[in-house]
């Protein structure tokens, strides 16, 4: 069975860039493409027998927004935390009126996704960081962005995000109430903003606290997953350091459920006795974290409510687009006391 040429193919071919296949498939005439070059592109489509993919017309009245993804996103939907996320922003929009297309913001070589670039949807909602070329290509083009769970130092951007810094505090507070005095931070990535409010707060409280922070950094080498896998390595650094700096922790704070959660399967492996020996909670209240062993005590984060909020603050800035910019920051202060955290 023959395999259909690809637009890398015709590139390939015709001794062109990825993009420059692009803009002649879109029929672009801004960009100084000249006819020779053009001439070349549509040869090689004709030589590899290349057909281009129908377009999907959008039913008329329709209206669309679109969701992109940040890093870590993509590859951690099996993380529950952002299946609600999306429920909400689902009931956000169709309450509204609004249907959602799932979308990344590039489409080549820096280029806008033809969605995007053509206007084909009025609003963009962003799960995770966007960088600021693909922010001000958006801009550019006059659609209006929401960015959920993170935040942006620019002021002309909407942002929807959980409240990193009294997560941290709340967390610690609720460890010293139990009785623990030497508490260990499973960190976050650097890129992700929350999980680094989540660590300055952390380290905040405990010095006001009067006790010494003890950080477990995030494993480069996991690149851009905050999952089970990340929890499981820094629960093997723990291990390694409890000669040393970690020898009198007696409890563990992730910064999320994914992490507390996947640290417990490792070190319950090892023999450890949780929460007898040692406490662990997370944050997040995902889905599952009551079916952990034992059952993960947890910050409970307004995952659906971020979600549903979003899409209405996108909307009522596509309705006005000239309101000044929010930035709403949803309160962390609720903890789910299961068994994994033990009163000492």
């Amino acid at each position: 069975m023959s395999v259909a040429p690809t637009q890398q193919d015709i590139a390939e071919h015709a001794k062109v860039s990825r993009s420059m296949v692009s803009h002649v498939l879109r029929g672009r005439t801004d960009l100084g493409i000249n006819e020779q070059t053009r001439q070349r592109v549509l040869n090689a489509m004709r030589d590899l027998g290349y057909r281009p993919r129908q377009r999907v017309t959008q039913p008329s009245g329709e209206q669309l927004l679109a969701v992109s993804l940040g890093p870590g996103i993509i590859d951690s939907f099996a993380n529950p935390f952002h299946a609600q996320v999306m429920r909400g922003l689902h009931d956000g929009a169709s309450a509204c009126g609004y249907h959602l297309m799932l979308i990344e913001t590039a489409f080549s070589e820096g280029d806008l996704h033809p969605v995007l670039a053509e206007r084909r949807i009025e609003g963009v909602l962003q799960i995770g960081l966007m960088d600021e070329v693909k922010l001000q290509q958006l801009h550019n083009v006059g659609l209006p962005v929401c960015l959920i769970n993170t935040w942006c130092r620019q002021g002309d951007v909407d942002c929807v995000v959980i409240d990193g810094h009294e997560a941290g505090r709340v967390a610690v507070d609720y460890l010293f109430d139990q009785g623990h005095r030497h508490i260990a931070h499973l960190s976050g990535p650097a890129f992700s903003v929350v999980s680094n409010w989540l660590r300055e707060g952390y380290e905040q409280r405990m010095a006001e606290l009067g006790l010494a922070p003890i950080v477990i950094e995030f494993p480069c080498q996991m690149g851009n997953e905050i999952d089970r896998a990340a929890g499981q390595e820094m629960a093997r650094e723990y291990l390694t350091r409890r000669k040393a700096d970690c020898h009198a922790v007696t409890a563990i704070f992730g910064t999320n459920d994914q992490v507390a959660m996947g640290a417990m399967e490792l070190l319950v492996a090892t023999g450890l006795r949780l929460p007898d020996e040692l406490s662990i909670m997370g944050m997040g209240d995902i889905v599952g974290a009551d079916c952990s062993i034992p059952p993960l005590s947890t910050l409970i984060a307004p995952k659906y409510e971020m979600g549903r909020l979003s899409v209405e603050r996108l909307i009522s800035r596509i309705g006005q687009p000239d309101q000044l910019p929010q930035r709403t920051v949803l309160p962390m202060n609720k903890i789910c006391r299961r068994q994994s955290v033990l009163q000492i």
